[in-house]
């Protein structure tokens, strides 16, 4: 893994996060400033109500409505991180079946959980980093020491710091991550580095079928 492999997947994420934040500056709300819960709803985030009411759609439209710069930087900076290290080692069509699970994980079980709302892409990012530390134990004899130990301890820890932050700070949502987490450690739990045919096609009809009800929630939003 080097620093100028391509990892086109990776920088398409960081921009599907970053421009639906930018274009709502646009208007009301500011870049800097804190979006009310009425303005992430009307960008389409989760909102328990309208869920349960047949507006599935916003399980998966929330992974890119974010409270503030900071949420947004930090999810942005943490895809990027975990997408360079990941997309040259299993492809971009699967980090990004990874990147959907884990987002779309969270955002259900915080629904789930009773939360009113929970949005951003963090649940996405756990995915990432729980798959990461995964990979890294499991291929730690087969690829290069640097990279083992990128996955394996140095992520692990970051992984520790970041669950005990998540429990700690009431503004986080625990419930979100773990769903994200859990999702992105049983995906890499039960595939190889490079997945049979049969699951590369899945995670291609799952990545389009995830932007199609990501299409289709934008059509709504903007009607």
């Amino acid at each position: 893994m080097k620093l100028s492999d391509p990892v086109p997947a990776t920088v398409a994420w960081v921009a599907a996060i970053v421009v639906p934040h930018a274009l709502t500056a646009l208007g009301p709300a500011g870049l800097l400033t804190l979006r009310t819960a009425h303005q992430r709803v009307a960008a389409g985030g989760n909102y328990a109500p309208m869920i349960d009411r047949g507006a599935i759609w916003r399980i998966w439209t929330s992974l890119f409505v974010h409270v503030d710069l900071v949420h947004l930087l930090s999810n942005a900076v943490a895809v990027w991180v975990l997408g360079r290290v990941l997309e040259p080692l299993v492809g971009g069509w699967r980090l990004s079946a990874w990147m959907f699970a884990g987002g779309v994980a969270g955002s259900y079980l915080a629904h789930l959980a009773g939360h009113l709302q929970s949005d951003g892409a963090s649940g996405g990012a756990f995915a990432l980093l729980g798959a990461a530390v995964v990979f890294g134990w499991r291929y730690r004899r087969d690829l290069p020491p640097a990279d083992a130990r990128t996955l394996g301890p140095v992520l692990g820890a970051f992984l520790v710091v970041n669950l005990f932050l998540s429990v700690v700070l009431p503004f986080i949502d625990l419930v979100g991550h773990l769903g994200g987490l859990a999702a992105g450690v049983g995906l890499a739990a039960t595939e190889g580095l490079r997945p049979a045919r049969a699951l590369a096609i899945l995670d291609i009809a799952w990545v389009l079928g995830s932007v199609a009800v990501c299409a289709y929630g934008a059509v709504r939003i903007i009607a």
